[in-house]
């Protein structure tokens, strides 16, 4: 989508920032994650101004916030809040439709790795589920690995895997066979964009109304996935995005 990006220079990133590189760069302003504390002092330490960004660790509102203060940082504000007046408009919009969904029929998903075991438990991986109009299949707040028994018995509805993590490894898993998920083949890799749907960026959104459509696709037939994918692409990436290019953000449809 942007060739040009092949020729920056390639600084590293978290804390294993490469100070003597950024250095070379001599950039203005450099965008650091709050979970890495040791590189971004580095950084600082060498003079340079930095803004956290909280990275898996954001919430939606922290994230529309994100948008407007990188808006202010490079001047560019209108666009910025009209990314995050979409945002608002589609959100609205999801949860009317979303309301209509019977607590008897929501799903019950489990949002993993490749390896039934990793579940992924940061902060977003809740709103990632909550916003679908799903309920974790897991307790909300665990971390680390999950015990199988967990999974069995939590027998989720959808297992849904990280974007580039497939879904093989949990269809032939042996131990897990007895799933509703497994048996029923409602396991689901993540697309992946110009980032992953399951983390928080600009794209965070079209991953919310992918999610919904996957567990209610009755409830969600109004929404025009494709059609507000080129919107975002087009509006906020100033690219024309192809139906071939669209297509192959959906690895899942190939297996």
């Amino acid at each position: 989508m942007f060739p040009q990006y092949e020729k920056v220079i390639d600084p590293g990133s978290f804390n294993e920032a490469n100070v003597e590189e950024i250095i070379k760069a001599s950039p203005d302003m450099i965008f650091v994650g709050v979970s890495s504390p040791e590189g971004n002092k580095k950084i600082e330490e060498a003079g340079f101004p930095t803004y956290t960004m909280w990275i898996g660790w954001a919430a939606i509102d922290t994230l529309k916030q994100e948008f407007l203060n990188i808006g202010t940082i490079m001047g560019n504000e209108a666009q910025a809040q009209k990314l995050v007046a979409y945002w608002d408009e589609k959100l609205a919009a999801l949860d009317k439709i979303l309301a209509k969904v019977p607590e008897s029929e929501r799903k019950k998903v489990y949002y993993t790795g490749a390896d039934i075991t990793k579940a992924n438990t940061s902060d977003w991986a809740w709103t990632f589920i909550e916003e679908a109009g799903g309920v974790s299949a897991i307790k909300k707040g665990t971390t680390g690995a999950v015990n199988v028994e967990v999974i069995l018995d939590a027998d989720p509805d959808v297992i849904v895997t990280q974007g580039g993590n497939g879904t093989a490894g949990i269809l032939q898993d042996q131990r897990i066979q007895s799933l509703k998920a497994v048996k029923n083949k409602g396991v689901y890799e993540c697309p992946i964009a110009a980032f992953w749907w399951d983390r928080p960026s600009p794209e965070a959104l079209l991953g919310f109304m992918w999610l919904a459509q996957t567990l209610y696709p009755e409830y969600t037939k109004d929404i025009d996935l494709k059609k507000e994918t080129k919107y975002l692409f087009s509006e906020f990436y100033n690219y024309q995005l192809s139906d071939e290019e669209y297509d192959s953000f959906f690895v899942h449809k190939k297996k």
